[in-house]
């Protein structure tokens, strides 16, 4: 029967570590792992097969349920009647299959609402193109985490317990939540999926308790793109203007060293559309992406949390991809993955996070609204009834933080120019020089000139 829901305390959180087995341990890993996938396959065809006939209801659903458990808990016995798989564990099998069907079901509730593109189709099964795909799923009270190992309980075809060493760190502490056991048929390696509802998070100078007390009471607005990641606006507690620039070149690094590899390798395979190696290229480049997305954003929220912002406005690029879906929007940005990580880190630093809408907000003017400015080139908007220049990223976060508060703009009545304004680069400190001062009739400097500027109203602005 489907499972009570309980009321846990905490961030859910996954850690996903890699089980160090033998061949032993292995063969006896991936026979009960099939038994469970065949289970979750044929419930999943069953239930297809009557939401297809227009014949689900919830009564179909409860004696699918039933007819499935008694099945492999009567074909699958101790020699005293006990199933062998154990009761929780195809339990929670089965309950992954009603999960996922009740979130089928409320989808199609707000079908309405979706964008046309978006296409609601039932629960699938575990395969991967006609491989299937082994996994054990098991409840929070079947397993524990001592030290470097995972011990398990309840599975009577492991014996009384049975202990797996893992290779990796865990960082996050608190209530456990279910665990699942997955194959990689490609890597050849079995994962475990830690689930967690923290209270605690390992940092570099020790435990904290999660989330982080408020680190103060200033805003930002925050622009998403590829060449800059993120371009920030902020003000801090005490009124000052601060932005920053945080890089994101290394990731179109990443696409194409990799796009290069892949594509050497389909010129040595002629006629080949896939393989195990093609597999490998692509998860192996989507992992240093996203590795490289997060390190950026803990660098994003340290910089908020040293400057005293507790809240953040995020431009949402809704439907990008299907308006203008390219090879960096699609393979590079990922910014599907960076707003889920964004919100995330947001709730462990204690920071509150809202997404605006971004549209419009790189070609309206900071002074003058949509009646003034135009971009030109890539990445500078221009006022037309000043003449300025501005990093059109961070005209965007201005516009992104107007949006969400009250700002009257103010620009100084001496014209200093801002001709570096719209590049900036790094910290004096860092690369060892002093801050330029730039003339009345200094020209903008090309793209990729590397220098300390001020934002776009003359406030100290940074590069990472």
């Amino acid at each position: 029967m489907p499972r009570k829901r309980t009321n846990k305390k905490g961030l859910k959180r996954t850690v996903i570590v890699e089980i160090i087995v033998d061949k032993r341990i292995h063969d006896v890993l991936l026979s009960i792992a099939n038994i469970l996938a065949m289970a979750y396959n044929e419930i999943n065809y069953m239930r297809r097969r009557l939401f297809f006939d227009k014949k689900l209801t919830p009564e179909a659903m409860r004696q699918t349920y039933n007819e499935v458990y008694r099945k492999y808990a009567d074909e699958y016995k101790t020699a005293d009647g006990h199933c062998l798989l154990g009761s929780d564990t195809l339990q929670a099998v089965l309950n992954l299959s009603d999960d996922n069907w009740r979130a089928f079901f409320m989808l199609l509730k707000e079908k309405e609402v979706l964008p046309s593109w978006f296409e609601v189709n039932p629960p699938g099964y575990s395969k991967s193109g006609k491989r299937r795909i082994p996994f054990i799923r098991l409840k929070s009270r079947q397993w524990e985490l001592s030290g470097d190992t995972i011990i398990i309980k309840g599975v009577p075809a492991f014996g009384l317990r049975a202990v797996l060493k893992i290779k990796g760190g865990v960082h996050w502490s608190g209530e456990r939540g279910e665990l699942m056991l997955r194959y990689d048929i490609d890597g050849k390696k079995w994962y475990a999926y830690m689930q967690f509802y923290g209270t605690e998070k390992l940092y570099s100078d020790g435990w904290r308790t999660v989330p982080l007390p408020l680190p103060g009471s200033g805003i930002a607005g925050i622009d998403l793109g590829v060449n800059n990641l993120f371009a920030v606006y902020s003000i801090t507690s005490d009124g000052r203007h601060v932005s920053a620039l945080f890089n994101g070149r290394p990731l179109k690094s990443i696409w194409f060293y990799w796009k290069h590899k892949i594509s050497m390798l389909q010129s040595l395979l002629s006629g080949l559309r896939t393989s195990r190696r093609f597999r490998l290229m692509h998860r192996k480049a989507k992992m240093q992406m996203k590795n490289y997305i997060d390190r950026q954003i803990r660098k994003l929220y340290r910089w908020l949390r040293e400057h005293g912002i507790g809240t953040v406005l995020v431009g949402l690029p809704h439907d990008i991809v299907h308006r203008e879906g390219n090879e960096f929007t699609e393979r590079i940005w990922m910014y599907g993955y960076t707003l889920k990580r964004l919100k995330e880190v947001a709730e462990e630093e204690g920071i509150e996070i809202r997404f605006i809408p971004e549209s419009y907000t790189s070609s309206t003017c900071p002074l003058h609204g949509r009646d003034c400015g135009k971009r030109i080139l890539r990445g500078l908007f221009k006022c037309t009834k000043l003449g300025k220049v501005f990093n059109a990223d961070l005209t965007a976060a201005y516009n992104i933080l107007a949006r969400g508060i009250s700002i009257t703009p103010s620009p100084r009545k001496r014209d200093r120019g801002n001709g570096l304004k719209t590049q900036p680069e790094a910290e004096s400190k860092k690369c060892g020089s002093k801050p330029p001062r730039s003339g009345g009739n200094s020209r903008p400097l090309r793209r990729g000139g590397g220098q300390f500027v001020e934002s776009i109203y003359h406030h100290k602005q940074l590069r990472f």
